[in-house]
């Protein structure tokens, strides 16, 4: 047993056993407190130290659906989630958060859940940025789409125009040749135009 706290307590991974039904910390590991910026006084198991004033409010309801699961869970069987919670100096950490029965009681129900987490917030940043440049991407497309769209129009409308003044005037009987070929270019280019716009 001496051996095992030595290892839990030498190991860099956040470890921490909790008693299911009440969400108590019984123990934690030194890393856990140190990782978030909290004194090591807040790993005794009299002080709540991870409670709801800790987990972000959008998370809570990932916590309370992995309990359900937990209670369920045959021996060997994780479960992982994700969520963030405060470090000391206010910000917000993501974490992985892996669970998993560690004690049952004499009707085989689960007791206390052994738990390991591994900070993922510079995954998770790296994830947000890249979802933000996807979507600045995609805002841009957009408005380039839309601008050539309005642009497109704006062409068309004159080159109607001069396709159908060059079609009026080549009708006429009374143009010299070069003319009428000169007229001619300008009515092929003008629908080559509009076929490319």
């Amino acid at each position: 047993q001496k051996l095992v706290a030595m290892i839990t307590e030498a190991s860099p991974s956040l470890i921490s056993v909790i008693e299911l039904e009440s969400r108590k910390v019984i123990y934690s590991n030194r890393p856990v407190c140190s990782h978030l910026g909290y004194p090591a006084s807040m790993r005794d198991p009299q002080t709540p130290f991870f409670d709801e004033r800790l987990l972000h409010p959008d998370d809570k309801q990932k916590l309370e659906q992995s309990d359900l699961l937990l209670a369920d869970l045959n021996p060997g069987e994780v479960i992982t989630t994700e969520y963030r919670l405060k470090h000391y100096d206010g910000s917000w950490r993501w974490f992985e958060n892996r669970e998993t029965p560690f004690v049952r009681d004499s009707i085989s129900q689960v007791r206390l859940i052994l738990r390991t987490m591994e900070d993922i917030t510079v995954r998770k940043n790296n994830e947000l940025e890249l979802l933000e440049s996807k979507q600045k991407v995609e805002n841009t497309l957009v408005a380039r789409a839309l601008m050539l769209s309005n642009v497109s129009h704006e062409i068309r409308t004159p080159m109607n125009g001069i396709i159908g003044m060059t079609q009026l005037t080549l009708d006429t009987d009374d143009l010299k040749p070069y003319t009428r070929e000169m007229l001619n270019v300008v009515h092929n280019l003008a629908n080559s135009l509009l076929t490319i716009i």
